[in-house]
């Protein structure tokens, strides 16, 4: 994670790694975002997944990394006959339409992203700029945005490409097996706060050109804080509050058109 963050985005990532298969599942979960869209991820010696070699190489996983890739190819295959936003997994549901192609040859897969300009943007620069370090963990920030559709980032903010383009919803999810969920809310264009969502729950809503008017985030583990960075339209200065508290434009300002969530590893 640490490598994609201070080198990525890479035009090939070859894992050839343990070969254990959660190990497998999670170097893809972790770094595939970290390919460029047009890029390639090749996943080496899949035959430890298979006969003799399985016992030796299945570690704590329950399936192998085999079966999981094949969750992605009936993602790709079937195209819209499969509702992808029921899809429990938040790798599956993000990727399941950003693939281009998913070859299998002896031994390896080899996959070709692609991400449609109409599900994954250029988020902008940071609200807030953050020092890398090995106690920041990358979150995965999906949002709804007015006149620009869906949008994704998976390294912590996520910002509109206009002013008027003001946040309807938004998802929230940490990349990997950090231990930590994220637990968060929205304000919605009345007032009214949404109850509080986690696991890539959408929090807000879609299509009701409804801009939401605040947010707040919170870590689900002691060990982990975070702080919460929201951008209004007509503020001249983004607003940071800690973790838990409601993130709200001061006076004046409008509608939640940046957010960032900026999660550290304390204990």
């Amino acid at each position: 994670m640490q490598l994609g963050l201070k080198h990525g985005p890479f035009d090939v990532i070859i894992e050839d790694g343990s070969h254990f298969w959660d190990h497998q599942i999670t170097s893809l979960k972790t770094l595939f975002p970290f390919v460029k869209n047009g890029g390639i991820y090749i996943v080496e010696d899949l035959q430890t997944n298979y006969g003799r070699m399985e016992a030796t190489y299945r570690g704590v996983a329950s399936i192998s990394c085999a079966e999981y890739l094949k969750k992605l190819v009936d993602l790709r295959v079937a195209g819209e006959q499969l509702d992808i936003a029921a899809e429990e997994d938040a790798f599956l549901r993000s990727y399941g339409r950003a693939i281009n192609t998913i070859t299998f040859c002896q031994h390896a897969c080899i996959i070709e992203k692609y991400v449609p300009a109409t599900v994954e943007k250029s988020a902008g620069d940071p609200l807030v700029a953050v020092d890398q370090d090995a106690s920041v963990i990358p979150v995965f920030i999906f949002a709804h945005i007015g006149n620009q559709g869906d949008r994704t980032n998976p390294i912590g903010w996520m910002r509109s490409l206009n002013p008027a383009g003001h946040i309807q919803a938004f998802s929230i999810e940490t990349l990997a097996d950090t231990g930590c969920e994220i637990q968060y809310r929205a304000c919605l264009a009345d007032g009214t706060w949404t109850g509080w969502k986690t696991r890539g729950e959408l929090a807000g809503t879609r299509g009701e050109s409804a801009g939401l008017t605040g947010f707040s985030a919170r870590p689900g583990n002691r060990n982990f804080a975070l702080e919460v960075v929201g951008e209004f339209a007509n503020a001249t200065e983004p607003v940071t509050v800690q973790g838990g508290e409601d993130c709200l434009p001061q006076a004046g300002a409008g509608a939640l058109t940046g957010m960032q969530i900026i999660l550290r590893r304390v204990g």
